[in-house]
């Protein structure tokens, strides 16, 4: 395993964690082990946190009801195209 390989394992161990207490403290373990890696660990712990501060003051829309026969006709257009650029 080379040493970027190891970083992006323990970041994404820091992006498994759920909700607030075991985000924190995957972080402090997550420090400990790997101290080396504070920095990136720190960036990425302030990134999730801002992104669900982001997600709960501006929530997504509901999605409008899809219309049917819309979807359809634009899926066929896919199908369309697809066979086009395949028979390039």
């Amino acid at each position: 395993m080379t040493e970027a390989d190891l970083r992006d394992d323990v970041i994404f161990e820091l992006h498994l964690a759920e909700g607030e207490a075991d985000r924190n403290a995957t972080l402090v373990r997550l420090v400990r082990a790997h101290p080396d890696l504070r920095e990136d660990l720190l960036d990425h712990w302030c990134e999730i946190v801002l992104m669900e501060l982001r997600a709960a003051a501006y929530p997504e829309p509901e999605c409008p009801p899809v219309d049917k026969g819309v979807a359809a006709r634009a899926l066929a257009r896919f199908y369309e195209m697809e066979a086009e650029v395949l028979a390039r």
